[in-house]
């Protein structure tokens, strides 16, 4: 019980020092300590509050994240955060290709390959 008490309190630790950038890469590259590393890259690899809340909340210090895993109908940008997968390995789905510079989309139907 005491265990799961210290990992909560690690992890409410975890979302303050994730929300700012320079914070979340030292939790990740472990300058943190081991503990946050491995609940950081839990967090980055498995995180889906941003897209099922449709949080539009800025992320302090990055432009622009773009992330899969996630599917989604078109490419979709919340707080900076650009969801880019469209199901490419789904019946319907579509591959997505960001330029960049201007941020202009291409979406190739996976029926049209």
């Amino acid at each position: 019980m005491e265990e799961q008490l210290v990992l909560c309190m690690l992890k409410r630790r975890l979302y303050i020092i994730m929300t700012k950038w320079q914070n979340a890469k030292d939790a990740i590259t472990g300058r943190l300590g081991e503990t946050y590393e491995r609940l950081a890259l839990e967090k980055a690899l498995y995180a889906r509050n941003k897209i099922e809340n449709h949080d539009e909340v800025l992320i302090k210090g990055i432009n622009h994240v773009y992330v899969g895993h996630s599917t989604v109908t078109s490419v979709t940008c919340l707080g900076g955060v650009v969801y880019i997968d469209m199901g490419r390995s789904f019946d319907g789905g579509a591959l997505t290709i960001i330029e960049l510079n201007t941020q202009a989309n291409i979406s190739v139907s996976m029926r049209a390959v």
